[in-house]
């Protein structure tokens, strides 16, 4: 390339106007127009400007650029490499099979994505965007990373969710500045040792893989607070595990899990454990360590009881142990003042404690497809209840103490054994939607009119011959 050649290109990567105005005379003094043809194509694609100056001028301009829906000719993508100014660069649905070349002189790019495209592979080059602090390179098809990728120094955010990784480089642990790392939706069948050298990382997604075991090297990521091992298929835990002491968040649902660490009593700051549909037989005791906690999934176990310990969980909000094999509720439950949401619904209850009463901040309780014959006259002390969910039990009537449940809106009875509308229901001055499907109702209630606010009455699958039963709505 002469010296004039590069002088023209090096005024138009300048992006000032009067440069732009001086390449565009130059390149036409010796003939070299055709400098503009990328910028040209590339313009016009984005529908930029109207002239083929005006265009150049106009995408010279441009610091930021997201781009969405557009197929690029060879010659527009050409273009890029003059486009000096750019720091952020988006690329959305473009159909690209591999990233441009050149992209990788545009050294100063800080943000570069390209999301839902048919990239197969990312070249060595990648290393040469050295500023680059978001790298998105999700949901395409890559199957391999390159070592490449330990240049990115100044990377915090990494995405390579949703492709067909099988396995990550041992030189991704040099991306000392990374936060966030998402590879969910992926192939992985382990994560390199050197993971836990990412010691500034603070969320990890990784569901959706296939990985069977942890390196005890993830302990060194003691900044983590958001961990995601969703649908793996993990059988043990490292004991390193209880290293990551500002852990706040960690879903380990779909794995193969019995036990859990010891070491997991370690983790003081975690606020949510999610271990649903694992194969858990035994509720883990060094859970009730977790002074902090304020969600808890347990859904989708073999749980048979509940430990008299599950009372410690002072701060708990949400507890989920719906879908197990648990017959009988331990006293201690209803030290769990601070609760809002309990879900134990699909279990073999045949009876409630009467110390759920003490559950004075419970808005939301969902006991379906239990053994319950009769509920216990404290139900009604929960005064802030507002959703009761009861259906496929075997109740056959409901306890006069919960005329106090006053903020109750949704009630489901439905496949239980009532033969008449339970007159206290009637007084329950929120009550919107009450359902009483597939009991043994032989008659309209037309006392549900009473109830001032009740709107949705379900009676269908009851021998009621009255054709208001089928309208799912209170007649007034």
């Amino acid at each position: 390339m002469n010296k004039r050649v590069q002088h023209i290109i090096e005024l138009m990567q300048s992006g000032e106007p009067e440069n732009i105005a001086l390449a565009w005379q130059l390149a036409a003094s010796i003939n070299e127009m055709a400098l503009f043809d990328p910028l040209i194509a590339l313009a016009k694609l984005l529908k930029m400007g109207r002239s083929p100056k005006q265009r150049v001028a106009k995408i010279l301009q441009q610091q930021e650029l997201f781009i969405r829906g557009v197929v690029f000719t060879p010659q527009a993508t050409q273009g890029f490499g003059t486009l000096q100014k750019l720091k952020h660069l988006s690329f959305e649905q473009c159909q690209l099979k591999d990233i441009p070349e050149s992209l990788f002189e545009l050294t100063q790019l800080a943000r570069f994505s390209v999301v839902r495209n048919e990239i197969t592979s990312v070249p060595d080059q990648i290393g040469q965007l050295v500023n680059l602090t978001h790298l998105g390179l999700s949901i395409n098809k890559i199957e391999t990373i390159p070592a490449a990728i330990q240049e990115l120094k100044s990377l915090s955010y990494l995405s390579l969710a949703i492709n067909k990784l099988k396995s990550l480089p041992e030189e991704i642990g040099h991306l000392k500045n990374l936060r966030n790392l998402s590879l969910e939706h992926n192939q992985l069948e382990a994560l390199p040792k050197s993971i836990g050298n990412l010691e500034n990382l603070v969320e990890m997604r990784v569901e959706e893989n296939v990985l069977k075991d942890l390196p005890q090297s993830i302990g060194g990521l003691k900044n983590l607070h958001s961990l995601n091992l969703k649908n793996n298929q993990l059988q043990t835990l490292p004991k390193a595990l209880g290293a990551l002491t500002n852990l706040k968040t960690l879903d380990l649902s779909g794995n193969h899990l019995t036990e859990l660490p010891e070491t997991i009593a370690q983790l003081r700051h975690l606020r949510c454990l999610i271990l649903t549909n694992n194969h858990f037989q035994q509720f883990p005791l060094c859970i009730t360590a977790l002074e902090e906690l304020e969600e808890l999934r347990l859904n989708g176990n073999q749980l048979t009881t509940l430990p008299e310990e599950i009372g410690r969980l002072k701060k708990l909000k949400y507890l989920q142990i719906n879908n197990n094999q648990i017959k009988q509720l331990p006293p201690s439950l209803g030290q769990l003042s601070q609760l809002d949401d309990l879900f134990i619904e699909h279990n073999q209850l045949k009876a409630l404690p009467e110390e759920i009463a003490k559950l004075q901040k419970l808005k939301r309780l969902w006991l379906n497809n239990n053994q319950l014959k009769q509920l216990p006259h404290s139900l009604g002390s929960l005064k802030k209840l507002k959703h009761l969910d009861l259906d496929h039990n075997q109740l056959s009537s409901f306890p006069e103490s919960t005329t106090s449940l006053q903020r109750l809106a949704h009630l489901s009875l439905a496949h239980n054994q009532f033969n008449h509308l339970p007159e206290v229901l009637i007084s329950l001055q929120k009550l919107e939607r009450l359902d009483l499907t597939n009991n043994l109702l032989t008659h309209y209630p037309e006392q549900a009119k009473q109830a001032k606010k009740l709107y949705w009455l379900f009676l269908e699958g009851n021998p009621i011959e009255d054709a208001r039963a089928k309208q799912n709505r209170v007649g007034r």
